[in-house]
Parts: structure tokens; C-alpha cells; sequence
């Protein structure tokens, strides 16, 4: 026999889980909350830069109609 758990039983596993990670988390303090803001803030600039510079890149290899 095969000892799969029926979708019934793994799903009251996983709402069991999340319920318990509900109860250990707790709410961030205000340093917390701007250091994560400010480090988002940093990669999204990052990323942004990072695409801007292949694109400037691949405009140069690449020219349009010549």
C-alpha cells in the first residue's frame, strides 16, 4: 500500500503550518521596517540601472535600421 496522504490531510498540514508561523511572527519596529524599505529601494534602483545599461549596450551593437 502506498502511504500518500490524502489532499484533505495535507491541507489541514499546510493551514496547521501557516497557522503556527502566524503565532511565532511578530510585527517589525520601525528601524526594521526602513532598513528592509531602504535595501528594496537600493536593488530595485540596481535593477533598474543594470537594465538601463544593457539596453544602452545593445542599442549601440545593435542600430536600428542601419
Amino acid at each position: 500500500m502506498s502511504n500518500k496522504k490524502s489532499l484533505g490531510a495535507r491541507l489541514e498540514g499546510f493551514f496547521m503550518g501557516a497557522w503556527k508561523l502566524t503565532k511565532l511572527s511578530t510585527k517589525p519596529s520601525t528601524r526594521e521596517f526602513f532598513l528592509v524599505l531602504k535595501i528594496v529601494l537600493i536593488l530595485i534602483v540596481m535593477l533598474g540601472l543594470l537594465g538601463f545599461g544593457v539596453r544602452i549596450i545593445t542599442q549601440t551593437i545593435i542600430r536600428p535600421g542601419g
